[in-house]
């Protein structure tokens, strides 16, 4: 089945508009390759940390946001800001390599809530030009 037959299963909450599946997708993976080596190989902050388990969470989103399902945007639209405050926090640190790596931590983070906020504003563009979830998934 495609997604452009009528009898196709389309997610309860809709699909992410088009462009944007593969943006949140690809964004993540970065995120999880990113944060996976900075705490494991790059700058652990002790030998032997489990600091690098922090990506987990975004592995649990990961197979939705591959499926493009908009659920798994807002789940993650509500996880981000967690990894945001955290490179926050490190980017005063007092070392300048682990303040330039948690430098390209926020900047992950940034990207990835600008994309959410921008799938939001094409779904709810989508949605006042009379779509129903339904629909908008069918066309993609």
């Amino acid at each position: 089945m495609t997604p452009a037959d009528p009898g196709a299963f389309v997610p309860r909450g809709g699909l992410l508009p088009h462009p944007w599946g593969p943006v949140h997708s690809g964004l993540v993976i970065a995120m999880v390759l990113y944060g996976a080596a900075w705490e494991a190989m790059w700058d652990p902050i002790r030998e032997g940390s489990l600091l690098w388990l922090k990506v987990l969470p975004l592995l649990f989103v990961l197979p939705g946001l591959l499926r493009h399902r908009r659920l798994s945007m807002q789940w993650l639209s509500l996880m981000i800001w967690f990894y945001a405050c955290e490179a926050l926090v490190r980017v005063v640190s007092l070392e300048s390599t682990e303040r330039w790596l948690a430098a390209g931590w926020l900047l992950l983070s940034m990207l990835v809530a600008g994309a959410n906020w921008l799938s939001a504003k094409a779904y709810r563009r989508q949605m006042a030009m009379g779509d129903s979830p339904s629909e908008i998934s069918r066309r993609q």
